[in-house]
């Protein structure tokens, strides 16, 4: 489907029948972004979104950051989430199998030659998460808006403004750990590349997180601070030119 002069959409389901973790019989529902710009040499984005998004909710915000990047871009809707259909509930885990059947669609069938992964906020966890299992293909790291640890962010936090009637010992049972599988990342990636992109008015997740992350891998690590940035109102559009910045600086692009 046409989304401009350079760009149009597609949409897939991937079975999830070799996926024991989803459950037999269900479809993982992915949009990709095909943009003619593209080069057959150059990495995919696999984009990850944050929480209580969907594929529909972000496609205009895609659109904005595709104005500057001339990569593909794939995002995937979250098991319970927009139009994915599995019989297990969302978590950690069965996000991050989401995201592997993806990743195999796009190394097994689209044959990329690298991927950069693309997390905002909770979607940091499985950007982070793909990059410590598969840090040979990953070739870049992405995190917008993005936590240290999760469980150690909302331990500080009350449990209404968890929000969305999801108890707060729901979400510390699960560790979304972004450091360690970073440190992981790092160790095991040839040339490691992050970006950090974060609003230094966040309300949600304080901008000290990417501060800490920035920290933990200088020399690794890049930091874009956007000024009287919040959580939820980062410009996508400005979002790609910064990204876009970063892969030129770094000869990714």
């Amino acid at each position: 489907m046409p989304c401009g002069p350079t760009v149009s959409f597609h949409e897939i389901y991937l079975p999830t029948d070799y996926y024991p973790s989803l459950g037999g019989g269900g479809l993982v529902y992915v949009r990709v972004y095909w943009n003619n710009r593209a080069l057959p040499e150059d990495p995919v984005i696999l984009h990850a979104y944050g929480n209580a998004d969907d594929t529909e909710l972000i496609h205009e915000h895609l659109l904005d950051a595709l104005e500057s990047i001339r990569y593909h871009i794939l995002t995937f809707d979250f098991p319970h989430s927009g139009n994915t259909r599995c019989s297990v509930l969302s978590s950690e885990h069965t996000v991050n199998a989401t995201a592997e059947v993806v990743y195999d669609y796009l190394t097994l069938v689209m044959k990329v030659p690298s991927i950069i992964v693309w997390g905002r906020s909770i979607g940091s966890s499985v950007a982070t998460y793909l990059a410590s299992t598969h840090p040979t293909r990953v070739s870049a790291v992405i995190l917008q808006s993005a936590f240290t640890s999760l469980a150690r962010h909302l331990t500080y936090k009350d449990a209404p403004e968890v929000g969305d009637n999801v108890s707060l010992f729901y979400y510390l049972a699960e560790h979304h750990d972004n450091v360690g599988k970073l440190d992981v990342y790092v160790a095991k990636a040839q040339h490691p590349d992050i970006l950090l992109i974060h609003g230094d008015h966040d309300r949600e997740i304080p901008h000290t997180h990417a501060l800490y992350l920035q920290k933990r891998f200088p020399n690794i690590a890049s930091l874009e601070l956007i000024e009287r940035g919040d959580h939820n109102d980062l410009s996508f559009k400005l979002c790609g030119e910064l990204i876009v910045k970063w892969l030129r600086e770094g000869n990714n692009m």
